[in-house]
């Protein structure tokens, strides 16, 4: 394969990613229209919940939302007020205090992401036997090449300690 038919296929893929982005999207869009968080908030719940469920310092998330730090904290404020996240001590970091989904945010996030799943879940029951085990195995494959990546970025983000 040369590199126009490689990169062609590359476009066609995320042409597919796209398509069902938007169709799952319109599942999803009530849930987010009928909440009361507003989108900043939204990005802390969907950041703590997928991207770092372990926890996120104030100024990870300042970082990750793209604000100042007295922004962030003032968003996680409002958090903490309605109970869908809480301020934890690191455990291996006493210093350190962790922003975290409380029981009520994983319930809101989970919410904010049934009708995504569900529709996903009603495109992938239409198709055939055969067809789902190929995407199976494909997805697999990018699940391989997405850990591999993201162990190279994670390297190459830590600064390496000359002796």
């Amino acid at each position: 394969m040369n590199e126009e038919q490689r990169q062609k296929l590359i476009e066609e893929i995320l042409g597919f990613s796209d398509a069902m982005m938007r169709l799952s999207t319109r599942q999803s869009v009530g849930e987010l229209l009928h909440s009361d968080l507003t989108m900043a908030q939204m990005k802390v719940i969907y950041y703590l919940s997928i991207i770092q469920p372990e926890g996120a310092t104030m100024s990870e998330l300042a970082k990750a939302l793209a604000v100042g730090l007295s922004t962030a904290t003032g968003i996680v404020d409002r958090l903490v007020e309605q109970e869908l996240v809480e301020r934890c001590e690191d455990a291996t970091d006493r210093r350190r205090v962790l922003i975290q989904l409380s029981a009520n945010g994983v319930a809101q996030a989970e919410a904010l992401n049934r009708g995504h799943k569900a529709s996903i879940v009603a495109m992938l029951t239409s198709i055939s036997d055969s067809d789902l085990q190929q995407m199976a195995e494909a997805m697999n494959t990018l699940r391989q090449v997405i850990a591999r990546w993201a162990d190279e970025q994670d390297r190459a983000a830590t600064p390496q300690h000359q002796p």
